[in-house]
């Protein structure tokens, strides 16, 4: 929920090592400029990287950790899935 009481619905997007930092940033200009009706909106976005300390072949290495989630319109109905498939 944001401070101005509006519930969104939070999207984690997990690593995925084919997709490079410009793609997504490509594909995020694109999703922030999107409005149509039947799309929910785009609200915000967290991008963030942290570093930890992780065991790697029996040594303690640091990496980076990157969090990145994607803030939509929440949609009270549940899940497309359902109407698509008729579950």
């Amino acid at each position: 929920m944001l401070e101005d009481g509006e519930e969104v619905a939070v999207k984690m997007l997990h690593f995925m090592p084919n997709i490079s930092d410009q793609q997504f940033e490509n594909e995020f200009e694109i999703l922030k400029h999107l409005k149509h009706a039947n799309i929910v909106r785009l609200v915000g976005f967290c991008d963030e990287a942290k570093e930890e300390l992780v065991e790697y072949n029996g040594k303690l290495i640091v990496c980076q950790r990157i969090h990145r989630a994607l803030c939509l319109e929440y949609m009270p109905n549940g899940s497309l899935g359902k109407l698509l498939h008729g579950w």
